[in-house]
């Protein structure tokens, strides 16, 4: 992958239930193994959550219809930071993420896929950079399924604040819609109406399936054995 800037930051946050992930970022967005995403944006919204503000949890819904089966061995989620912030060694600095499916009937939260939490002490957000969250184990998304991702921040601290790109209203780039609560409820993940057409800027990589890079690797070598006779 093209990275000007790679800020790898191992998680050591230990929660029953709940991965410990990596996240990185670019200058640039990926564009390799990107298998699900939209790129245009216009417009941004806040994950916050300081002891002054409402909780800002954010995320969006991707409907059955935007997959084409080839969403397989999932291995991470970028994100645009819009406009980031200066995040303290000190202190508690975890983002969660949570990925599962999605009721478009009710606009609910069900089944999880995976739930990752990531220690981003010390780290600058920095704006317009894309991020990497890394998942510990790969997964894979059924075509005929609807998805949601969220995130959030797990404690309230005043550097908690970073706006997200999202598109505004500028057609429908992906199917499914930003979706966000403001609430101070601490359930996780949550429940929200999408909005059309304001998907959040985001990108879905996966990796080779072992199989595939087993074959690939007995191609090279016979290739290499034939060159040799």
């Amino acid at each position: 992958m093209k990275m000007s800037v790679l800020l790898a930051l191992a998680l050591v946050v230990a929660v029953s239930g709940v991965q410990a992930g990596t996240i990185f970022g670019s200058a640039t967005a990926p564009d390799e193994q990107i298998v699900l995403g939209q790129a245009l944006s216009g417009a941004v919204g806040s994950v916050d959550r300081t002891t002054t503000n409402r909780y800002r949890k954010m995320g969006q819904t991707i409907e059955s219809t935007a997959l084409d089966g080839d969403e397989v061995n999932i291995s991470a989620l970028y994100v645009q930071v819009q406009t980031g912030n200066v995040i303290p060694v000190s202190g508690t600095h975890v983002v969660e993420l949570w990925v599962g499916e999605w009721d478009i009937v009710n606009n609910t939260a069900g089944a999880t896929l995976v739930q990752e939490q990531y220690d981003v002490s010390g780290l600058t957000f920095e704006d317009g950079f894309f991020y990497g969250l890394n998942f510990t184990n790969p997964f894979s998304l059924d075509q005929n399924k609807d998805y949601a991702f969220q995130l959030w921040w797990t404690t309230d601290d005043p550097s908690h604040v970073v706006q997200l790109a999202r598109a505004n209203g500028q057609g429908a780039g992906i199917d499914g819609g930003f979706i966000y609560d403001t609430s101070t409820a601490t359930d996780f993940p949550f429940d929200a109406v999408p909005a059309p057409n304001q998907d959040l800027v985001f990108y879905v990589q996966s990796v080779p399936e072992p199989s595939s890079a087993v074959l690939m690797g007995m191609g090279a070598l016979a290739l290499v054995m034939n060159r040799r006779r």
